[in-house]
């Protein structure tokens, strides 16, 4: 464990070290099971994208995701094992690697809104669904406006950060003239794209969505109870497709495990924006420090479990997940038989040849 100069006089205190044994041992884990799930969800949805519309805006946030893995827990935890920072190696990379962190952690939480959008759309309003998401080139423009727009919005990191030497560090940070706007500022403007709005957004059709359910539950058993007594016999009764209602449960899921996991560490940030403004003991701000890490790691998760919760709550996905690694498996066992073939083939035929030749 590594234990920098400006860190000695915190390190004695437990939950500073609690802290660093955290970002030692968490982040390598969420990297794996982050890596693995994304790569799996991706490889399902994609061989389904163009039967089902919503699976390209899952195939999107699988790639945003593993994307804010490696730009930022990956590098935050290669800081901690071998005090070596990407983003402190040049300037280019100083600008880079903030303004893809921003992005792709943007882009990944509006992409989940999109989808949540659309859910509630199914589910409320489905005369409006066609003419929002059903056409192709809408969809194509509904997964990219989130990554444009937010590629604008969070641009302004190419000029006011930098790769700033002090006291003999490289360190990327704000320029003078922008320390005001990155450090007290944008803290704001990035808990309320990243989280406040989406939390809000999220929560009130999610609720929406609950609330037809039950509705829709409680028309469902009068009709029954109707049909039992004789009555509507002849009446059509309006069938909801259980996939459709089962790939709103699954998104209802990641929405609400979004709202968890996210929450926090805006929350945090937003007093982190303060906690310069007064003078603390280290003992208290050890504590503190310890608290980010928490809620950090935890808004990571949310990025690492989104493939965990597709086949917790998504019985067609784990269909289609065993039939991906079914045909995978054929076709190695498909390749494996044709070598063997191609062996004794060349075999019989050397056989045969040197018969041929003793006669």
């Amino acid at each position: 464990m590594i234990i920098h100069q400006y860190e000695k006089h915190l390190i004695v205190h437990y939950p500073y070290y609690i802290h660093k044994k955290l970002l030692q041992y968490v982040p390598p884990i969420l990297i794996i099971i982050g890596t693995t799930g994304n790569v799996f969800s991706f490889l399902v949805l994609k061989r389904y994208a163009s039967r089902i519309p919503m699976y390209s805006y899952l195939c999107v946030l699988s790639i945003l995701d593993l994307l804010i893995l490696y730009v930022g827990l990956l590098r935050l935890w290669v800081a901690q094992i071998w005090e070596v920072d990407p983003r402190n190696a040049s300037q280019w990379m100083c600008k880079l690697v903030v303004f893809l962190g921003y992005v792709c952690s943007d882009a990944s939480v509006w992409t989940i809104v999109t989808v949540t959008v659309e859910r509630f759309l199914a589910v409320c309003k489905p005369l409006y669904l066609k003419s929002v998401f059903t056409s192709k080139r809408l969809t194509k423009i509904w997964l990219f406006v989130p990554i444009i727009l937010f590629s604008a919005i969070n641009s302004h990191f190419f000029f006011t950060v930098e790769l700033r030497h002090i006291r003999n560090v490289s360190i990327c940070y704000s320029m003078d003239s922008y320390d005001f706007l990155v450090h007290k500022t944008w803290p704001w403007v990035d808990a309320a794209l990243y989280s406040f709005i989406p939390t809000v957004i999220i929560s009130i059709l999610n609720a929406k969505i609950v609330q037809a359910f039950i509705k829709a539950k409680k028309r469902r058993k009068l009709l029954r109870t109707h049909e039992n007594l004789g009555y509507n016999r002849g009446s059509k009764k309006r069938k909801e497709k259980p996939s459709s209602r089962k790939f709103t449960v699954m998104m209802l899921l990641v929405s609400m495990c979004f709202l968890v996991t996210t929450l926090p560490n805006s929350t945090v940030l937003i007093v982190t924006a303060l906690w310069n403004d007064y003078g603390e003991s280290a003992e208290n701000m050890a504590t503190f420090t310890l608290i980010n890490t928490i809620t950090e790691l935890l808004m990571y998760t949310n990025h690492a479990i989104n493939f965990y919760l597709y086949c917790a709550s998504g019985r067609k996905f784990r269909n289609q997940l065993m039939q991906l690694c079914s045909r995978r498996a054929m076709s190695r066992r498909c390749d494996s038989d044709n070598t063997l073939l191609n062996v004794y083939d060349s075999m019989h035929g050397r056989s045969l040849r040197s018969k041929d030749q003793g006669l």
